[in-house]
């Protein structure tokens, strides 16, 4: 989990400093890097006084990531007690996901 540690950190100092535009382009480029399980311990991190980048790292990880991660992401973000962020990448993916006739 230090990937998430690390991750968590240095985006919450970038938005501490006023650098909320590298504090996201550190989440969006890294979001790829992580795998499902570190991204959604990146995100109970960053819940824990980062809001507004955990819901960033949402939105991100939910339109960027393959469909089996997305599910993977919310199954570890449940099971940390954030069903509420679960359903948030649920519907993130579903969102960017063109509707089948």
């Amino acid at each position: 989990m230090a990937a998430a540690q690390q991750l968590a950190a240095t985006a919450a100092a970038l938005r501490g400093s006023g650098q909320i535009g590298h504090a996201v382009s550190l989440i969006q480029d890294t979001s790829a890097s992580l795998s499902p399980l570190e991204s959604a311990a990146a995100i109970a991190l960053l819940r824990d006084g980062q809001d507004d980048l955990a819901d960033t790292a949402i939105g991100i990880n939910g339109r960027s990531r393959a469909e089996g991660d997305v599910m993977r992401i919310a199954v570890e973000l449940h099971a940390l007690g954030l069903p509420d962020d679960a359903g948030a990448i649920l519907r993130a993916a579903l969102a960017h996901t063109p509707a089948q006739t």
